[in-house]
């Protein structure tokens, strides 16, 4: 087998491996005669609800795609907004295929370090990535709290306090983070000197990028005729968010759905209304994954002229 060959198995190899695994965590859910029941909920769902989910979603990743964009400028990074949207949505895109969240990410930082400036876009990367964590569990601690559809014990509502106030506090030590980051990498990472503002500013848009994530689930909900509160959702939505990170599906494919199957579980939903819910979130995900699509092929294509 020639080199090349070897290389192209190489980079296909994780891929297979997340189509595989959720396949497997797909197959098990529908286990048991529960696909005539998701197939008679899925045929029940309401379209307007669905549409309006979907628009919620995408629209969620433009708000992002300008809160990177901001971010980026602090770090003295971008000159123009429509190249870092294209740069966004092409690692939106990447994100469906890739080992993990990661290679997308990676490749935002290399096209807008131009090569000499690599370091300083890999950080904008990380320090955008880890602020959108943060909101995301600064949403569930708070949905935990005020939540009244499934009672949690103590230790749960005392990490439903602990972990976002830990998590907003972790970040006036993201200038150690990035140190670690970039001795595991071989490259110094460096912050902008405003950082603090601007780490601020990112935080308070990823708070709305993952509400508008969570309002496009409860859209979702309504469609499927699900009864459960909308805050009990912000607390059910960003733990099978963060469940999804791991890079082990094709974009949190198996996961999302065992996730809802369990969670709505709790509170008496059932079966077969949870794992519908979670086809169709994955299908919002895939779908608005797709329509980076566009922007990758316009870079491949300025790239090769």
């Amino acid at each position: 087998m020639p080199p090349g060959g070897e290389t192209t198995s190489g980079r296909t190899r994780p891929f297979v491996v997340k189509i595989f695994v959720s396949a497997l965590l797909l197959a098990y859910q529908l286990r048991s005669g529960r696909v005539g029941g998701v197939v008679e909920t899925l045929a029940r769902a309401s379209p307007a609800w669905v549409w309006l989910g979907f628009a919620l979603y995408s629209g969620s990743h433009v708000l992002n795609a300008f809160r990177w964009d901001a971010y980026a400028r602090q770090f003295g990074l971008v000159t123009q907004t429509s190249s870092s949207i294209r740069f966004y949505f092409t690692s939106l895109f990447l994100n469906l295929f890739a080992p993990g969240t990661i290679v997308g990410d990676l490749s935002r930082a290399v096209a807008l370090g131009r090569g000499q400036r690599r370091g300083v876009a890999l950080a904008s990367v990380v320090a955008h990535r880890l602020t959108g964590l943060v909101a995301l569990m600064a949403i569930g601690g708070g949905a935990g709290l005020v939540q009244h559809q499934y009672e949690l014990s103590g230790p749960l509502a005392l990490a439903c306090w602990a972990v976002p106030l830990a998590s907003v506090s972790g970040l006036f030590f993201l200038p150690v983070v990035l140190r670690r980051v970039g001795s595991l990498l071989g490259r110094e990472l460096v912050l902008p000197p405003a950082w603090k503002a601007a780490t601020a500013t990112t935080l308070a848009l990823a708070l709305m990028y993952h509400c508008a994530q969570v309002l496009s689930v409860i859209c979702l909900a309504r469609a499927l005729a699900i009864d459960v509160s909308m805050v009990t959702l912000g607390l059910f939505v960003p733990l099978v968010n963060v469940a999804g990170m791991v890079p082990l599906t094709v974009s949190g494919v198996g996961v999302r759905e065992a996730g809802y199957v369990y969670l709505l579980g709790l509170i008496g939903v059932s079966a077969s209304q949870a794992l519908s819910l979670g086809l169709l979130g994955s299908g919002l995900v895939l779908a608005t994954g797709l329509l980076g699509l566009p922007a990758f092929v316009r870079g491949r294509w300025a790239g090769n002229r």
